[in-house]
C-alpha cells in the first residue's frame, strides 16, 4: 500500500466519523433549540499538505529573514506564481504571515 491509498483509507474513515458526529450534532441541536439553546458549531476540515506547501515551510522555518515567493521557488524548484500561490494557502491555513509587501515567515504562534 503506497503513501497515496493509506492517505485515502485514513480520509474515509475520518470521513465516516465525521458523518455520526455530524449526525448526533443534529439530534444535539434538535433537543436544544426544543430548550430555547442556539448552539454553532463549525466542521473541521481534514486536509493534505501537498510537498511545496511542506518546502515552503521548511524554507520559511530555516530563513533567519522573511523571504519572498522568488526565494521559496528558487528553494523548491518552482515558478514564483506558484510559489506565491502555496504562500497564500499557508497564510490562509495561519502557517505563514505576511509581514510586508512580498515578504512571508512562519507564523509566531
Amino acid at each position: 500500500m503506497n503513501d497515496d491509498d493509506r492517505w485515502q483509507a485514513f480520509a474515509h474513515r475520518i470521513d465516516a466519523h465525521l458523518t455520526a458526529i455530524d449526525q448526533e450534532l443534529a439530534a444535539l441541536r434538535q433537543t436544544l433549540k426544543a430548550a430555547g439553546i442556539r448552539v454553532h458549531v463549525q466542521r473541521i476540515r481534514v486536509t493534505r499538505r501537498n510537498k511545496r506547501a511542506t518546502q515552503a515551510l521548511q524554507y520559511l522555518r530555516q530563513s533567519a529573514t522573511p523571504a519572498t515567493p522568488a526565494d521559496v521557488a528558487k528553494a523548491a524548484g518552482i515558478s514564483p506564481e506558484y510559489a506565491f500561490d502555496v504562500l497564500s494557502a499557508l497564510v490562509a491555513e495561519g502557517e505563514v504571515e505576511r509581514v510586508g509587501r512580498g515578504q512571508y515567515q512562519v507564523s509566531k504562534r
